[in-house]
């Protein structure tokens, strides 16, 4: 895994009307879907990291598990350089996990997964 990132979503600032910084879309795609204020929403973490193809099925289960430890509210991965693979462990793995959600409808080359 590489340029990974773990931080409070409200340090996730858009930068104007038309481009959103990195996580930009997560943070506003949380907002909607929880109904919450922006103060409410800035106060919860994201993770993400972008997969390589040489990342093991155990190595992704392990940065999952580390990310839900540390409170984690969103958590998303960059899978353009993964494989089918990888993507069906993240998916499976996710599913077993309470309370997260995937949200599938924004992005091309991430999976993103978010709980309240």
């Amino acid at each position: 895994m590489k340029d990974i990132i773990y931080s409070k979503m409200g340090k996730i600032e858009e930068t104007s009307a038309t481009t959103v910084g990195i996580g930009g879309l997560a943070f506003s795609e949380y907002r909607d879907k929880y109904g919450c204020q922006k103060s409410t929403a800035a106060e919860k973490k994201i993770f993400g990291a972008v997969i390589e193809t040489d990342d093991s099925i155990n190595s992704l289960y392990n940065i999952i598990d580390t990310a839900i430890d540390a409170g984690s509210s969103v958590i998303m991965f960059d899978i353009q350089e993964a494989t089918g693979k990888q993507i069906y462990h993240i998916r499976t793995y996710m599913r077993s996990k309470d309370k997260f959600e995937e949200i599938s409808s924004l992005y091309e080359t991430r999976v993103c997964f978010t709980r309240p």
